[in-house]
């Protein structure tokens, strides 16, 4: 408990301008059967006191400097608003409540004063008989990010459990605070191995990045209430290959493709517009939780805001852009973006630090180019038909409520265009489901559509190596411990292929080994073996 420092994050939602009071996220839940207040209430309190985010508070302190503090356990309960319904879940007019208390919920938000959290109880009428409760909770993106709901849905059904038959309700310790963690964020920030990353973030974020839209991105000119959205759908044909197929095939991240895809669509929109740029500048989001930088770290049980935002640049090449990818061309692509970002230090914790944090540095970043696509993939979900089957049980995800999500202030500033992606598993796979928001005095509907249309098309020929398998070779970062480029690996490969054999790994010579070769070189090819 007690102040911390912020981490580089809350620096950077700070930097957005605007307000941020209704800056949230949400997600419905399913209740048990035959909830009732008290124990409801007990429920709450029991995880709101089992972790520290939950009770922050976040203002401006005289000096105009934000301060952001944990307050003590037992400090205050979740705002619990009980709402009737006897509309039919599923049908449009319950969706239309819902969402009517999602956005009332977000106007309860006040960081300044900790309330962090809204909970919505949607009660049936007259008990409800076999129709299930459902608990909307909305909280403040300032104390939850993606990986926190996967803790706090356990919990609450633990918590829930225990309510039924104990007078106190244990759930398991949280071993790295999320105030330790922004300590140690902070201090690391003035470490000499993360100073000597200032020179590739200056570069990453100084180079000039020409206008996407009709006119300049000025991020704050440009703000939430200027977006619309263009809904995004991959077919499972073209989607499950990239999600599942690359990934193992290529060794690279589920990412790796998706933004292949995306610098290409990028470039293809401003070929189409007489553009030679062939660079995507965005920013991309990780989770932030590199347990890796304090040794014993443990954040598995730990919620809060840890993501990290960082730029990113991706280079195509020019016969990509100007003609459909064969297989060769795309798996061209493919391991040069992989390797693109491979090579982004520490997994991009570095740019918040040096910007935001460092006092040494965050001065060079002056020049520094907003990025004008802001891009996530915020992972895979399962199909409703798993979840359907374990309803009775509660406390799982109720998805079947569109904009309903969490929200943001109309006057913070967004990117110029933001891709919101996740995976969805059905009966017909793996499907790519999400929204492409846009600035809509910089965007027409038109222009939206087309980069969502480059996008898929761009996905569909990649998705092809998925039936080119010998296409697929080990790269320079799967091999670190020799110096060897993508040729030399491809070459490699394709030897010892013929033979029967895959290379996983390439090591250097022992000098022994170094020394044998080079006797075996002097003696001729029909010396005996050593």
């Amino acid at each position: 408990m007690g102040q911390a420092p912020l981490l580089p994050v809350m620096h950077w939602m700070t930097e957005l301008g605007g307000k941020f009071n209704q800056f949230s996220q949400a997600m419905l839940l399913t209740l048990p059967p035959a909830v009732d207040a008290e124990r409801l209430r007990r429920t709450l309190d029991a995880v709101v006191d089992g972790h520290d985010a939950l009770r922050a508070r976040f203002w401006m302190n005289s000096d105009g400097h934000w301060q952001y503090e944990t307050m003590p356990v037992g400090s205050g309960s979740p705002n619990l608003h009980r709402v009737e319904f006897d509309e039919e879940v599923g049908t449009p007019d319950f969706a239309d409540r819902v969402r009517a208390e999602h956005d009332a919920a977000a106007r309860r938000l006040n960081p300044a004063a900790g309330d962090m959290l809204q909970c919505v109880w949607f009660d049936p009428a007259g008990g409800g008989g076999a129709t299930a409760g459902k608990l909307l909770i909305l909280a403040h993106h300032l104390v939850v990010d993606g990986v926190s709901w996967r803790i706090l849905l356990p919990d609450l059904a633990n918590a829930w459990a225990q309510s039924e038959r104990a007078d106190s309700i244990a759930l398991p310790p949280v071993v790295t605070s999320a105030r330790r963690w922004a300590h140690v964020v902070n201090e690391l920030a003035s470490a000499p191995e993360t100073a000597a990353e200032l020179q590739w973030w200056l570069d990453t974020s100084t180079e000039p990045d020409p206008p996407l839209g009709s006119s300049e991105f000025h991020p704050h000119e440009h703000m939430m209430g200027q977006l619309s959205t263009c809904n995004i759908a991959v077919p499972a044909d073209i989607a499950d290959p990239v999600i599942n197929d690359l990934p193992r095939l290529y060794r690279s991240g589920v990412n790796d493709a998706m933004l292949a895809a995306l610098a290409l669509a990028v470039a293809r929109y401003r070929h189409r517009r007489s553009s030679t740029h062939r660079e995507l500048l965005l920013n991309l989001e990780g989770h932030g939780r590199e347990e890796n930088l304090i040794p014993g770290a443990d954040l598995s049980r730990t919620t809060g805001w840890f993501t990290n935002v960082f730029p990113a640049r991706i280079t195509v090449s020019e016969t990509a852009v100007e003609a459909e990818l064969g297989a060769r061309e795309a798996s061209d692509l493919l391991k040069s973006v992989k390797e693109q970002l491979v090579a982004i230090p520490r997994k991009g914790m570095g740019y918040g630090q040096l910007r935001y944090v460092n006092p040494e540095t965050t001065g060079h970043f002056g020049s520094a180019q907003i990025p004008q696509i802001a891009f996530n993939y915020l992972g895979r979900v399962g199909g409703s038909a798993v979840a359907d089957q374990a309803q009775q049980f509660g406390w799982l995800p109720d998805g079947s409520v569109t904009g309903a999500n969490g929200t943001a202030d109309d006057s913070m500033g967004p990117a110029a265009l933001n891709i919101n992606i996740t995976a969805v598993q059905d009966e017909s796979g793996v499907q790519l489901r999400g929204s492409l928001s846009y600035i809509n005095t910089l965007f027409t509907d038109a222009d939206a559509e087309e980069l969502v249309d480059l996008w898929t098309q761009a996905l569909s020929e990649l998705s092809a190596l998925a039936l080119h398998t010998e296409f697929a070779t080990v790269t320079p970062s799967d091999v670190p411990l020799v110096a060897v480029d993508q040729r030399t690996l491809d070459s490699l490969v394709h030897r010892y292929r013929d033979a029967g054999l895959e290379v996983r790994d390439v090591w250097s010579l022992s000098p022994f080994k170094v020394a044998c070769c080079s006797m075996h070189c002097c003696l001729g090819t029909n010396a005996t073996s050593m």
